[in-house]
Order: structure tokens, then sequence, then C-alpha cells
């Protein structure tokens, strides 16, 4: 993810999934929320009005819920929709993140890292769609697993001095 990141050209990155449940359609609201509110980081979020799924299983509702409200207690934050991964971000800060996950941990530890770090960021609602290309590769307890113990070592981190003091555009 960090070497498609740094051979990108833009300011921003945006990532979403490649199944088809995500709309591009939705792209100009994360850029709305770059430009006109400085955010850093903008997470796409199903449980906002306006947001939604017809994907998410009352299982995985479940865990999503818990992992938001464990985030949002250890990192003091407010987001409604931790497990997803339509989300844009500034390259230079994504780039400085300390990222030691992947697969489907990748998303919480963003998120974390970037309460953590106090990033500017906002939810913004996103609506996900039945997947129209392959099969989903989600283990909910395995993968769960894994979301868990990055949050929490991303708790148990050291905090990062980041080169661009959040909150001031470069």
């Amino acid at each position: 993810m960090k070497e498609a990141a740094k051979a990108a050209k833009g300011e921003y990155l945006l990532f979403m999934d490649g199944d088809g449940s995500m709309s591009p359609k939705e792209i100009p609201n994360f850029t709305h929320a770059i430009f006109d509110n400085d955010y850093f980081f903008i997470r796409g979020s199903r449980m906002m009005e306006n947001g939604g799924s017809e994907d998410l299983t009352k299982f995985r509702m479940f865990g999503n819920w818990f992992f938001t409200k464990l985030t949002n207690f250890l990192f003091r934050g407010n987001y409604t929709d931790l497990c997803y991964g339509y989300f844009a971000i500034k390259k230079e800060v994504f780039l400085e993140m300390e990222l030691k996950s992947d697969h489907f941990s990748i998303e919480a530890e963003v998120s974390a890292l970037a309460l953590k770090e106090n990033i500017p960021l906002c939810e913004i609602p996103s609506f996900e769609k039945h997947r129209i290309h392959g099969a989903s590769n989600l283990s909910a307890l395995k993968d769960g697993w894994g979301i868990l113990k990055t949050i929490l070592s991303v708790f148990f981190r050291k905090k990062h001095k980041p080169s661009i003091p959040h909150g001031q555009k470069k």
C-alpha cells in the first residue's frame, strides 16, 4: 500500500475497494470535505444518515460497532464506522504513518493513528452496495482478532512527531 502511495502523483490519496461496492460517484463528497474544510483524513461511513450497506451482516455489523466504540474510547474519537475502506488522506500524512498491518486491519490502523496523531479529520456518509466482482476474503473471527490487536498496538505505540505540524497546510 505504501509503495502505491509513494508512486501516486497527487497531494491526496483515495482508497476504495475494487469489488464495485463503493461508488466513484461519491468521490466529489471526499474532495469537498478536503478542500472546503482543510481536513487531512476523510472516512466514508455507512453508519451516518444517508449512508448504509447492502452487504453488512449482523455479525459483521456488531464487530464493526465494537471496534468503533473501542477506538473512540481509547483515542477519544467520534467515529461511526471503523471497518470501512473508503477513505481519502493527505499523501504526506499517510507516508509518515508507521503502518505495520495489512489486509483488513489497515483501515483500523490508519483510523486509530489519525486520532492518536490529532490529524484533522471527518466522516462523510457513504453507501456500500453488494459487490459486483469476486467473493469476500473476510474471515470475521480471524480478521476481527487482527483488527483488535492492531487497535491495541496503536494505543501502546509512542506518539509520532510529524514533519508537518497537523492542522497546518503546506
